[in-house]
């Protein structure tokens, strides 16, 4: 009681600490050592705690996510429907592999599935094969994005499809709309059939303001009416970069380079303006595939016989009818040659390659062979001797017949006719000679005067 209590001389009040002097009296020194003491370990624990809450590319906390409704409770804590177990900033929503819809759930809103208000963390697929769809099933566009309190907000492995930006305040970006100088990193997404139908564009990532940084990201099928972007539209303040490496951990592989983003002409897209998607996997060589879509070279396997396969596959295909592979590891397949076919889909031999019937042709690398038409015909004396084309019956002649195997069957105009057709398939081509003209044999090509 003569002494006084440590809760008299030191308060703590976050983010500051404040320590107030003791009072004067024979344990003065003992109090200042005590409160020397405590303000270090709180100013440490402080600073942990600090140190901790800040997204260093780790996330403090990953919640599950496993439907439409629980999505919009875990991450959109803007306007109108927020959710009511929003994830503190800093963590990571982590979806199961399936589709997520507001006909299977609750949205925002009636234009928009997602509303993020400087939200940073993480939102992310449990795979990165961008299997975990937001469906905006041509009624709502995926997400807003509105700031990210200065930090940044990964995007990852997520396809956006079917987003529609028609309707309300928001007409940009049928897949994601970002504004608020938000932070915003895409990793391994997918921007496929998104529509912006109003004036403004960006059917898939319309950026009113942010930094937006996409890695390993594709872009298909999106259309802005207005044409101000089909993929990417750089309206206003923002900045949009487009990287050509792969996001960790798969640093070492090299993306698949695509098809050129449609940005309207709109703002500046920096780097490489094109879709990039594969890098969540190591790329084999040609005639080889990476089935468990590992990180090393020793996931790949070999393609068998009757197979192919490109740079980067994670399965082999079989070879296409009118071609065959009989070797393992093939990067192509070879084409069974004119006047031969295969209807066999995978065929390991050249065997499988078939001659064509008396009266047919084909080209390389057909499944099937096609009978002369007429006013041709096709000649040959032993198998092996057929070609890619058929012949046409001479001017003077005619034939009505298919699949023709001789020249025969090319009938000639009768005496006192001609025809300059080649390849004709009736007698309406045989004209008779004018006037002071004449044949004296059949199967003419012209007329001769008379002396």
């Amino acid at each position: 009681p003569t002494h006084p209590t440590l809760d008299d001389h030191i308060s703590l009040n976050i983010p500051f600490i404040i320590i107030k002097s003791p009072p004067p009296g024979p344990d003065r020194k003992i109090v200042r050592k005590m409160n020397k003491f405590t303000f270090n370990a709180l100013a440490v624990a402080y600073v942990i705690s600090w140190i901790l809450s800040m997204p260093w590319g780790v996330y403090a906390a990953e919640w599950s996510v496993t439907t439409m409704t629980e999505l919009v409770n875990k991450v959109s804590n803007g306007c109108c429907n927020a959710g009511n177990s929003i994830m503190a900033f800093g963590d990571s929503a982590v979806l199961s592999v399936r589709e997520y819809k507001c006909s299977d759930g609750t949205c925002a809103d009636n234009e928009r599935m997602l509303i993020t208000y400087n939200l940073y963390g993480q939102i992310k697929c449990e795979d990165d094969n961008a299997e975990c769809i937001i469906n905006g099933e041509r009624l709502r566009k995926g997400m807003v994005l509105q700031g990210s309190s200065d930090e940044k907000l990964t995007l990852r492995a997520l396809t956006f499809k079917n987003g529609e930006a028609s309707e309300g305040t928001f007409v940009q970006g049928g897949g994601i709309h970002i504004t608020n100088v938000a932070i915003v990193d895409l990793e391994l997404c997918k921007f496929v059939d998104n529509r912006s139908t109003r004036d403004s564009g960006g059917a898939g990532i319309f950026v009113w303001s942010g930094t937006v940084t996409l890695w390993g990201t594709s872009f298909s099928g999106n259309i802005a009416v207005s044409g101000n972007g089909n993929d990417v539209c750089n309206w206003n303040a923002g900045t949009v970069t487009v990287e050509t490496t792969c996001p960790s951990p798969y640093s070492d592989n090299s993306p698949v380079k695509g098809s050129a983003l449609d940005t309207g002409g709109y703002g500046t897209v920096r780097g490489s303006a094109f879709s990039y998607s594969g890098c969540d996997f190591y790329h084999c060589d040609a005639g080889s595939y990476n089935p468990s879509r590992g990180g090393s070279n020793s996931d790949c396997d070999t393609c068998g016989a009757g197979k192919f396969s490109s740079i980067g596959a994670i399965t082999c295909s079989d070879c296409a009818a009118g071609k065959f592979s009989s070797s393992n590891g093939a990067s192509a397949c070879t084409d069974c040659a004119a006047g031969k076919f295969s209807a066999s889909t995978g065929a390991t031999s050249e065997s499988t390659c078939s001659f064509c019937g008396t009266g047919e042709y084909s080209g390389a690398a057909s499944s099937n062979c096609t009978a002369c038409t007429a006013g041709k015909y096709l000649t040959y004396s032993a198998a092996g001797d057929e070609t890619s084309a058929c012949t046409d019956c001479a001017a003077g002649k005619y034939s009505s017949s298919t699949g023709a195997t001789s020249e025969s069957t090319c009938t000639p105009c009768s005496s006192g006719k001609f025809s300059t057709s080649v390849g004709a398939t009736n007698d309406s081509t045989c004209e008779s000679c004018a006037a002071g003209k004449f044949t004296s044999s059949t199967g003419a090509s012209a007329c001769t005067d008379c002396a």
